[in-house]
């Protein structure tokens, strides 16, 4: 009889299909749910909540003196992609939106003629997640 009830326990817990804890700061596919195809996206462009890239970035700008640094850095969904955008943190350097992979896309204002190349950026841009703030 034993043997009967660990056999059954056996089935019935080799049945079961636990859904997995999935960690990440949103939802990544933005199909409006976080499951297993983000938890994919995360491993394939992150190590932990952000890419290394933008940490490095993060960590070079607590480096900097006060007055050298962008007030935040920031992830968007963006042209059908998150990106990560780092305003202008003063009048001539222009901000700039890279994609998830650190390449530049744009400048959306700064630099000399303030009017940068995507001003779109600012008004098309969607569910934010401030990642770093200066202070």
């Amino acid at each position: 009889m034993k043997h009967a009830i660990l056999s059954a326990i056996v089935i019935l817990c080799s049945s079961v299909t636990l859904a997995p804890v999935v960690t990440v700061p949103g939802d990544l596919d933005h199909d409006g749910d976080v499951d297993l195809h983000d938890f994919a996206i995360m491993q394939d462009n992150f190590s932990g909540p952000i890419p290394l890239w933008v940490q490095d970035l993060i960590d070079y700008y607590e480096s900097r003196p006060a007055g050298y640094r962008p007030a935040f850095i920031g992830r968007y969904w963006y042209m059908e992609q998150f990106v990560f955008y780092r305003p202008s943190h003063c009048c001539d350097i222009p901000g700039v939106v890279y994609d998830a992979a650190g390449g530049g896309i744009c400048s959306p204002g700064g630099g000399w003629s303030g009017e940068g190349d995507c001003p779109e950026f600012i008004d098309d841009r969607t569910d934010e997640w401030i990642v770093w703030t200066d202070g």
